[in-house]
């Protein structure tokens, strides 16, 4: 999980939601809608979430331009008080190319992580798609990152020998600079059944 956040410090509740009103957190491919989502405990605050995904809506396809270049104007002009990004990872998966599954679409690093030489149309615009949608997000957050106001970024945790997300060059810079944290969870200890290691 990448990401330009402080280190949490506990706070009373009133204190909180004194700190949150008036923040606007946008959701990039923020899944379906949970009781437990992000947007649900950011409005408990008194603070506005967006959540854009192509499950809540049809309206919601970042990989649209216009669409895109209209979000991307809001976080340049500041709309946005952070934001976090979960962009998809069909087309990255490390356990593809096992048994009966799907085949492998990406190598492990460049060029070859942007597609592989031997893939079918569906599957060039699968990867095609999983790209721009991952390097949007990237946009996101180093716009975010340049007003020194907080991201996170999250996707399933880097194998070797396997493509991830994270070795996108676009992701590598973003990751470079000055006070992006690289942090490792397991899901399970936030409730998950399983282990589920995320970056």
């Amino acid at each position: 999980r990448a990401g330009n956040c402080s280190i949490a410090v506990a706070l009373p509740m009133d204190e909180l939601k004194r700190q949150a009103r008036g923040l606007k957190l946008l959701n990039l491919c923020s899944g379906p809608a949970r009781i437990d989502g992000i947007d649900v405990y950011v409005r408990e605050l008194g603070a506005e979430c967006v959540d854009i995904d192509l499950v809540l809506s049809p309206k919601h396809d970042i990989a649209d331009d216009a669409l895109w270049s209209a979000i991307r104007s809001d976080i340049a002009e500041g709309v946005y008080h952070g934001a976090g990004n979960a962009p998809p990872c069909s087309t990255f998966c490390a356990n593809r190319g096992f048994g009966p599954g799907p085949r492998v679409l990406r190598g492990e690093n460049p060029p070859e992580l942007y597609g592989l030489s031997n893939l079918t149309q569906t599957e060039k615009d699968a990867v095609r798609t999983g790209t721009c949608i991952a390097l949007r997000c990237v946009e996101c957050c180093t716009l975010l990152h340049s007003q020194n106001r907080p991201f996170w970024l999250e996707n399933p945790k880097r194998r070797k020998g396997a493509p991830s997300i994270f070795n996108l060059l676009e992701m590598v810079a973003l990751i470079a600079r000055e006070q992006v944290q690289f942090v490792t969870i397991v899901q399970c200890e936030l409730g998950a059944k399983t282990a589920k290691p995320t970056d």
